[in-house]
This record gives structure tokens, C-alpha cells and sequence, in this order.
């Protein structure tokens, strides 16, 4: 069983956290890959074990990928509306 962990960070870490989940994502392609190429193509109790387990490799990859997207949009997100407040301040400023 899986379950989804969260924590806070502070925004300085989110380039070198998403960073290394990126790294863990292309380690887990690389595991899917590895299936993939082992895969034979006679229908045979082996293929569809196979063909099971990539299933859940890349079911565990698009996870991963679904978390990374929701992080890195809300550091943009943050990261814009830091910017323009900055910009609305410095407007005030003149």
C-alpha cells in the first residue's frame, strides 16, 4: 500500500528537491525500460507477469510525475506572484 507524504520546505530547496525527483523518475523509466526490452513477444505466463509488472512501474512512475508537476507548479506559482508583488512595490515606490 502507498501513501502520499507531504511536508513544508522552504522555497530555496524546491530547485534542488525537484532535481533530485526528477533523478528517482528517470531511474524508475529506466526500470520500465529495462521490462520493456526483457519483454517477449510469444504470448506465454512470463510475458503477462512482464507486462503486469511494468504496468505498476509505470503506475508508480506517473505518481512521481504527477507529484513533481504539482510542486514545481506551485514554486512558479509562487515564485510569479512574488515577482509581481516586487514589481507593484517598486511601482509604489516612483
Amino acid at each position: 500500500m502507498k501513501v502520499k507524504i507531504s511536508y513544508t520546505t522552504d522555497m530555496d530547496n524546491i530547485p534542488t528537491e525537484s532535481a533530485r525527483m526528477v533523478g528517482k523518475l528517470k531511474e524508475q523509466l529506466d526500470v520500465c525500460v529495462s521490462r520493456l526490452e526483457s519483454l517477449e513477444s510469444l504470448p506465454s505466463v512470463k510475458t503477462v507477469k512482464c507486462l503486469d509488472e511494468l504496468r505498476k512501474d509505470l503506475g508508480y512512475a506517473d505518481v512521481m510525475a504527477t507529484d513533481l508537476i504539482s510542486i514545481l507548479d506551485g514554486y512558479l506559482r509562487a515564485t510569479i506572484a512574488s515577482l509581481d508583488e516586487h514589481s507593484s512595490e517598486e511601482t509604489r515606490d516612483v
